[in-house]
């Protein structure tokens, strides 16, 4: 009787291992998927808005911008999964103070010139 409850305990064990295992590999799928979709997403927004410039614009914008986003697909992806949430939480939201950082100063350059061409 020994023997035989021991025998069902160790593959109850082994039933936990192999399950999260498979659970592990879920997060996995999933964290990769966030990314995906997420890259995904940036691709759409940069293809709708380049659609408005001319065409001499939108091929050099778009080559650059698919070149950079498979560059970025290639390596956040692995990166992404080393760091901890927080971490990636932090990359994004510097992106994003980047980003805005930079039509800010667009927008006071503009306003500089639009002033200028008033005044002359």
């Amino acid at each position: 009787k020994n023997i035989s409850k021991n025998l069902r305990l160790s593959h109850n064990k082994y039933n936990n291992i192999t399950r999260n295992l498979r659970f592990s590999h879920n997060e996995y799928n999933n964290i990769t998927r966030k990314n995906i979709t997420k890259i995904l997403h940036l691709s759409n927004n940069n293809i709708t808005k380049n659609l408005r410039l001319s065409h001499n614009e939108y091929n050099n914008i778009t080559r650059k911008n698919i070149t950079k986003i498979l560059h970025l697909s290639n390596n956040n992806i692995t990166k992404n999964l080393r760091l901890s949430h927080n971490e990636y939480n932090n990359i994004t939201r510097k992106n994003i103070t980047k980003i805005l950082h930079l039509s800010n100063n667009n927008i006071t350059r503009n306003l500089r010139l639009s002033h200028n061409n008033i005044t002359t």
